[in-house]
């Protein structure tokens, strides 16, 4: 039987595993539904704001 801080490590270590594994599915479901990486989107975005403001 493992002891107390023996089952704290396991558990950390699974959901550490877990968000990685959840991340990585997010990740892969936004750029399936956009077709485009979410963080190159986020840089466009910004750039048209900025332009938009240096415009005014």
């Amino acid at each position: 039987m493992l002891s107390l801080l023996g089952r704290l490590a396991v558990s950390l270590v699974f959901l550490m595993g877990f968000s990685v594994f959840a991340a990585w599915a997010w990740d892969r479901s936004d750029k399936a539904q956009t077709g485009a990486d979410v963080r190159t989107t986020q840089q466009a975005v910004q750039s048209i704001a900025s332009d938009s403001t240096h415009q005014q």
